[in-house]
């Protein structure tokens, strides 16, 4: 991946509203094609202004935007927190976010 690509990307997160996967992160859910039951990538929306991240119920934020990678944190119900580090090279742009005001 080249350094604009990277750039690309890590802009179109900043900027909100878009729906991305990480490679490797796989759910077990219904297909919306033909109904059966496999793995998919999970796919995740960053809300309009870039600084959360959802998947189903469960949301996390942005600590900082990296030159490579940028970290999220979350916290459980007894309020120990909890980071991760996910690099601009594992993310796979699936689209724009138009379905309402997240």
């Amino acid at each position: 991946m080249t350094k604009e690509e990277i750039k690309e990307i890590k802009e179109r997160l900043q900027g909100g509203n878009v729906l991305f996967n990480i490679q490797g992160k796989l759910s077990y859910q219904k297909s919306t094609s033909n109904g059966e039951w496999d793995f998919f990538p999970k796919e995740y929306l960053m809300v309009k202004d870039g600084t959360f991240v959802h998947h189903d119920y469960d949301g996390m934020g942005i600590l900082k935007y990296g030159p490579t990678t940028f970290t999220l944190c979350n916290y459980d119900i007894l309020n120990n927190r909890t980071q991760y580090r996910i690099k601009y090279t594992d993310i796979v742009i699936v689209g724009d976010y138009v379905n309402g005001d997240s």
